[in-house]
């Protein structure tokens, strides 16, 4: 965000003098302040600026990934070659077509190993890392989606504090957190000076933060019209 790119400009002319290392990641398609910071760095500070462009996994890598996420039992060739030809490099989607596989029963754990079942080949990989998102949130229940809206126009971290101001006392707090982090859509961010959240990836949170906008622009316009 604009603030963030404002902050380490500021920083950035505190690292001759300093021990101070700035790590920033950001998507070359994002925020056009972002891309900038790249030029600025290399022109304030060229001798300790280093880039390095993260590029799509290869096939190869990809099915190593497959592999050491989960060692699955029956999975086929061709299943296999599936995915990797959907994910196209991107290992985010490769983390969520395994965990919607495992949250659809097709891959399911047996003592100490996982299985696949023989109904996964007719199943199909989806298009998008957008629709497996939201193939997943349909799973959800009505009280945890509801916890997710309004986490993500909170901002990037959220704290129980923050939401039990927002949302009905009678929410279980512990077990709902404990449910959306073992799900994979929330992690625990930090602990001091007291326990925040983040979303586990910008997708995630841009799904329910239109969700939430869409849920309620309703509400807004009516109470306009009525006024």
């Amino acid at each position: 965000d604009s603030l963030s790119v404002d902050l380490i400009n500021l920083l950035m002319a505190e690292l001759p003098g300093r021990a101070l290392l700035l790590v920033c990641t950001y998507r070359p398609e994002g925020e056009p302040r972002c891309r900038n910071l790249s030029v600025i760095a290399a022109e304030k500070h060229p001798q300790r600026y280093l880039e390095i462009h993260l590029r799509p996994f290869s096939p190869e890598q990809t099915r190593q990934m497959i592999a050491s996420l989960l060692r699955i039992e029956g999975l086929s060739e061709e299943a296999r070659e599936h995915i990797i030809k959907k994910a196209q490099g991107n290992p985010f989607f490769v983390e969520e077509v395994i965990r919607s596989l495992i949250d659809s029963d097709l891959v399911y754990q047996e003592a100490t190993s996982w299985k696949a079942r023989d109904t996964i080949e007719a199943v199909g990989v989806p298009e998008s890392v957008q629709i497996i998102i939201q193939s997943r949130v349909d799973r959800l229940e009505p009280a945890l989606k509801n916890i997710l809206r309004v986490a993500s126009v909170v901002g990037r971290l959220f704290s129980t504090r923050v939401l039990e101001r927002l949302m009905p006392a009678s929410i279980d707090w512990a077990p709902a957190l404990a449910t959306l982090q073992s799900q994979g859509l929330v992690y625990e961010e930090r602990i001091f000076p007291e326990i925040e959240y983040a979303f586990k990836h910008v997708l995630v949170r841009e799904l329910f933060t239109r969700q939430y906008r869409q849920k309620n622009r309703c509400i807004f316009t009516g109470e306009w019209e009525k006024s």
